[in-house]
């Protein structure tokens, strides 16, 4: 996946090229280059395989980033070192968007919206967005 390739071709090159810098410095770096995931809001759950390989990408670029081995746990890290994990971001993204179609003004993005498919499929009813069903597709 080109997601995934790109994903770690950044965060090999903050690895390598900031090797000596402080630990805010890499974190920084992390958060900026390696967190922005594109388009991953309208990813549906047939993209399991890839989401899972760019998870695991995500996850062995930070432990590589801090210098530890493979088996340390990721989630412990984050939470550490206050970074957000792989689905939250993830949650993050889908719950932004969801806001953003709920807050427009477009006639077409309203009806949709409206219809039937959206109010049964990814419980949107009432007017209030519920992002679980996504986060709970990820896990």
């Amino acid at each position: 996946m080109k997601q995934t390739r790109s994903l770690y071709a950044r965060a090999n090159v903050i690895i390598r090229k900031f090797s000596h810098a402080s630990l805010n410095t890499k974190l920084m770096l992390f958060r900026a280059y390696c967190s922005p995931i594109y388009g991953c809001q309208l990813w549906s759950t047939m993209f399991q395989y890839s989401y899972s390989k760019l998870r695991v990408a995500y996850n062995d670029a930070f432990r590589q980033l801090l210098h530890e081995p493979r088996w340390c746990s990721a989630s412990r890290l984050f939470v550490f070192h206050n970074v957000s994990s792989f689905s939250a971001i993830i949650r993050k993204l889908v719950y932004s968007l969801l806001c953003s179609l709920r807050d427009s003004n477009n006639l077409l993005v309203c009806a949709m919206l409206h219809s039937d498919y959206v109010c049964n499929h990814l419980c949107l009813r009432d007017g209030i967005s519920c992002y679980m069903y996504f986060s709970s597709s990820f896990s």
